[in-house]
């Protein structure tokens, strides 16, 4: 989840879902992803794990805070 609330789940690509549960957005990508988080020290970045692959995505908001 971001710091607005929206989800993102790995999928066909990755789908962004608003905190209502409406489909925002899918990032396309030419591999299947596995799996998906926000990380580093400002929690902008956001990894993407596909095949053999970590792809990193810098976005302009922040990973939510789940502590």
């Amino acid at each position: 989840m971001d710091e607005k609330g929206n989800l993102y789940v790995a999928a066909k690509g990755i789908a962004v879902y608003s905190p209502e549960g409406h489909p925002i957005h899918v990032m396309e990508m030419k591999e299947l992803p596995s799996n998906c988080a926000f990380g580093e020290a400002d929690d902008k970045s956001f990894f993407i794990t596909a095949r053999g692959a970590v792809y990193r995505v810098r976005l302009d908001v922040k990973g939510a805070t789940l502590y």
